[in-house]
C-alpha cells in the first residue's frame, strides 16, 4: 500500500515530461501498480489459509446456511447465464460447524463450479439426510476434471485457470480436514462434476 502510494505520487509528475516520454512513463507505473495490487490480493488470500484458526464449533442448520447464501449464488449465476437449482430436505439434524468457515467453503465450491462452466450451464446444490448426518452435494456440467487436474486439485498454488491462484480448494481442504468431514471432487462418466461434503 505504501509503495503504491509513492507510485501514485510519481504518476502526478507525468505532465511535466516531454510528450514523447510521457506515455511510456505512465504505462510503466501502471504496470507496477497493477502488479502490486495483484500481489497484495495474493498474499491476503494466502494468509487466509496459513493463519486459519481452529474451528469454533456450534450446532447449525445447514439448510438455513444455504438459504442465507442462495441470493448471492443465484445472482452470480444469472450474470453468467447459468441455471441455479437448490434442494434442502426439511427436518435435517443440526451439525457442529464453524459457520463462518463452512460458509466460505460453500462459497468457494460454488465459485469453482461457476468458473468450470464459465457461461451457459447448470449448477445443482442439494442438502440431504445421510444416515443421521447431513450430505451436501454440488453438481455442475462444466469442463470436468482430467487425470492430471484430478491429481493436483487440492495442492497449494496449483490452478488450471489462467487467472487463478490455486488457493480456493486449498482453503476448502484445510477447513474440512479441521472439521473431520469427509469430502471429494470428481467427474462422472456423464460429464457432470460432483463435490460432496459428508457432515458427521
Amino acid at each position: 500500500a505504501s509503495t503504491n502510494s509513492l507510485l501514485e505520487s510519481c504518476r502526478t509528475y507525468a505532465p511535466q515530461l516531454q510528450a514523447s516520454d510521457r506515455d511510456d512513463y505512465v504505462n510503466a507505473l501502471n504496470v507496477v501498480i497493477t502488479r502490486n495490487e495483484n500481489l497484495n490480493r495474493f498474499v491476503h488470500n494466502f494468509a487466509q489459509v496459513v493463519k486459519l484458526p481452529e474451528p469454533r464449533l456450534k450446532p447449525h442448520d445447514l439448510g438455513e446456511l444455504v438459504a442465507h447464501l442462495e441470493p448471492m449464488f443465484s445472482a452470480q449465476c444469472t450474470e453468467r447465464s447459468i441455471g441455479w437449482k437448490s434442494r434442502c430436505e426439511p427436518g435435517l439434524p443440526a451439525v457442529d460447524i464453524d459457520r463462518e468457515q463452512i460458509e466460505q467453503v460453500v462459497i468457494n465450491v460454488v465459485k469453482n463450479a461457476m468458473e468450470a462452466i464459465d457461461l451457459n450451464g447448470s449448477i445443482e446444490l442439494s442438502v440431504v439426510n445421510n444416515d443421521g448426518g447431513v450430505l451436501m452435494e454440488v453438481f455442475d456440467d462444466g469442463c470436468g476434471l482430467n487425470e492430471s487436474v484430478r491429481n493436483e486439485l487440492f495442492t497449494p498454488f496449483y490452478t488450471s485457470k489462467s487467472a487463478g491462484q490455486g488457493l480456493g480448494l486449498t482453503l476448502v481442504k484445510e477447513v474440512l480436514l479441521r472439521h473431520n468431514f469427509e469430502f471429494g471432487l470428481d467427474t462422472s462418466a456423464d460429464g457432470r462434476t460432483r463435490f460432496f461434503i459428508a457432515f458427521a
